[in-house]
């Protein structure tokens, strides 16, 4: 006698499941990619610019804001440029890195602080002035960031790590005020005490290099910095 088939464990509709997940999944891969493409107001837009070196490049950093800003492209690849020749013309004392706010200008231990002390060396000095012209022309903010080694010991003068990093960070950002066409609203300062080494501070080379400032040059489109201006500006005084 005939053995009766045994009935197949899987339907033969199977494959259509496999087919429907798919598809569910490519349009939830096309959607995805519809919202982050978006460039209405109120959703992802595109406001960082990176001034990288050598290619007078721009990266847009995209953040989430309620404005929709226009990059002005020529400025940030002339901005870009001229740092390149900053670099040069500092002989290599300068750096650049990118940041998603815009980018941070580097000294190396030959500008770094001298321990315990907030007197601005020499070649800094030189280095900040000619960082000051080059911005001149620009609208952009630059925020002086001081900071400070983890053998840095308490004093009357200077009583934890982040005061001594505010000094410094001052003293940084009125050498880059004596351009008098730079103005004064333009320059910023922040202070970071150990909390961001450079540097290893096992070594002597690393403990230097942490004494010292970097500028941080925001990023900022002119529309955006004119509403922030606004915002803070005094109100004017009226006569009663």
């Amino acid at each position: 006698m005939a053995r009766k088939k045994e009935p197949e464990e899987h339907g033969g509709e199977s494959w259509l499941m496999s087919y429907c997940d798919m598809i569910t999944l490519l349009v939830t891969f096309f959607l995805m990619m519809m919202t982050f493409s978006t460039k209405e107001q109120g959703d992802v837009s595109e406001l960082g610019i990176g001034l990288l070196k050598g290619r007078g490049g721009i990266w847009p950093s995209r953040m989430g804001s309620s404005y929709n800003e226009e990059l002005d492209r020529a400025v940030a690849e002339q901005m870009s440029r001229d740092l390149d020749g900053l670099i040069e013309e500092t002989s290599g004392s300068v750096a650049l890195q990118s940041g998603l706010d815009g980018l941070i200008v580097h000294f190396d231990v030959e500008c770094s602080f001298a321990p315990d002390s907030i007197e601005v060396p020499p070649k800094l000095r030189e280095d900040l002035l000619k960082l000051a012209a080059l911005l001149v022309p620009y609208d952009h903010i630059a925020v002086v960031e001081g900071s400070t080694d983890s053998e840095f010991r308490p004093s009357s003068r200077y009583p934890s790590a982040q005061s001594i990093s505010v000094a410094r960070a001052c003293a940084a950002a009125a050498v880059m005020l004596e351009v008098p066409a730079l103005q004064a609203g333009r320059v910023q300062i922040a202070a970071f005490g150990t909390e961001r080494p450079r540097a290893s501070n096992d070594t002597e080379l690393g403990r230097r290099s942490n004494r010292g400032v970097d500028v941080r040059v925001l990023a900022m489109s002119r529309s955006l910095q004119a509403r922030s201006e606004a915002v803070i500006a005094p109100s004017p005084v009226r006569n009663r």
